[in-house]
């Protein structure tokens, strides 16, 4: 399989590009700004280039260099996490980028697309419905809005198109800010937490599961245009802590309820992993403890 991953310098990227090569693919890893960690792997069927190099390019109609790909996997968001979730006009960026990404994927004669989006836009109807502002609403609209404009675009252009929903995939090189691997650092240095009851369904589980997951959408033919790709099995907030509070020997206890509850919650079906792994015959077998303990070896 040959493969382009836009976004392929960052967390999910990185992973994911790693993985492809090890099952003996072909990627061209689309960068913006620097290689982030890639320049770890070295592998002949691998090449790099820069997001605007490859911009330019494909909108030349006279260029060939990326015809003949098998797959074009996009996963650049800028502000994914933390206070660029709120900001309105980089959002909006990110939602023209995905449907020129898609364009682009319909000139170069790609045949099949993938979208990594987030649970987080099962959401979007609940938060319009609070009083107050939610500093997510900007990435959650956006995002939800990349799926439907991308999801109707694809069907005027009669290309295969999916769109993959993730929770929390943790592994190397994951931000320190995120909840998990900042719940991990504060347990390991005995520092005090803060946290609601945390009695809201989660996901948690390794980015090399997804990165799985994703492999197998380019190397199948998906039946379906739209996937969860997670654990199998999601477990309240509040057990993810204590089982990792445990793992690394805690000595405090875990600040549940000192802070504000979150109004917005999300449902244990949404993290449902079933129509995946009955079309691909694949079941999920890690558990919470082994994601733990594998990057508590990458600190």
């Amino acid at each position: 399989m040959k493969a382009i991953i836009y976004g392929a310098n960052g967390y999910i990227g990185f992973h994911l590009t790693n993985t492809l090569l090890h099952n003996g693919h072909e990627v061209l890893a689309i960068v913006h700004e620097s290689t982030g960690h890639l320049n770890e792997i070295s592998q002949k069927n691998l090449t790099i280039i820069d997001d605007k190099e490859f911009l330019s390019k494909s909108n030349n109609p006279l260029n060939t260099d990326f015809c003949n790909y098998d797959i074009l996997y996009h996963l650049a968001w800028a502000g994914s996490c933390g206070k660029e979730r709120s900001d309105a006009l980089l959002q909006l960026k990110n939602v023209e980028l995905a449907v020129s990404i898609l364009v682009i994927a319909e000139k170069i004669k790609c045949k099949k697309i993938i979208f990594i989006g987030t649970i987080y836009e099962k959401l979007s109807d609940e938060m319009l419905k609070q009083q107050s502002f939610n500093n997510n609403a900007f990435y959650i609209l956006a995002k939800k809005h990349s799926h439907e404009l991308t999801l109707e675009l694809s069907k005027k252009m009669n290309i295969k198109y999916i769109w993959c929903n993730l929770c929390h995939p943790l592994g190397k090189y994951m931000l320190k800010t995120q909840f998990m691997p900042s719940a991990i650092d504060a347990f390991l240095e005995n520092k005090e937490t803060a946290f609601d009851s945390c009695k809201i369904w989660y996901d948690i589980y390794s980015v090399n599961t997804l990165a799985n997951q994703l492999s197998i959408l380019g190397e199948k033919e998906p039946k379906e245009n739209y996937y969860y790709l997670g654990s199998g099995n999601p477990k309240l907030s509040c057990d993810y802590l204590t089982i990792a509070s445990k793992l690394c020997d805690y000595k405090l206890e875990i600040g549940f309820n000192k802070l504000p509850e979150n109004p917005l919650s999300f449902e244990k079906e949404w993290f449902s992993t079933t129509s995946f792994e009955t079309e691909f015959n694949y079941k999920n077998t890690e558990k919470f403890e082994d994601v733990v303990r594998e990057y508590k070896d990458t600190l």
